[in-house]
Order: C-alpha cells, then sequence, then structure tokens
C-alpha cells in the first residue's frame, strides 16, 4: 500500500513538472511572437513595407519552427 501511494505521489510530481514546463514553453512561445509582431509593425512604420518584406519573412520561418519544436516536445 505504502509503495502503491509512493508511485502515486512521484508520477503526480513528474506530471505536474512536465505541465509547468509545457506552460514555460508556450508563454515563451507567445512572448518570441509579441515581440517579433512589434519589431515588424516598427519597421513598417520607420521605413516602409518593401524593406521590411524580408525581415517579416524569417520571422515567419522563426515562428514556423518555434511551433514544430513545441509540438514535438
Amino acid at each position: 500500500m505504502k509503495l502503491f501511494i509512493f508511485i502515486l505521489f512521484v508520477s503526480n510530481i513528474t506530471f505536474a513538472n512536465e505541465k509547468m514546463r509545457e506552460v514555460r514553453s508556450d508563454a515563451k512561445r507567445a512572448a518570441k511572437n509579441a515581440s517579433r509582431e512589434v519589431e515588424d509593425k516598427t519597421c513598417e512604420l520607420i521605413n516602409g513595407k518593401m524593406q521590411c518584406t524580408l525581415k517579416k519573412a524569417k520571422h515567419s520561418i522563426e515562428k514556423s519552427s518555434d511551433e514544430i519544436e513545441d509540438a514535438a516536445d
């Protein structure tokens, strides 16, 4: 009985740690995406759309790779 309770306790801790890691990863990805969006909008205001196209494409690729990496975890 004690072994069962111990195993249950350890599995709950493991699940909680995994969930915390997932939440932290999601928050980090959201912050990166928000930062990239602000940078894109700022670039458009300062330099115009034509000069910022490559930067926006790079940010789009980074966003996609972050989503793929997050899905793999």
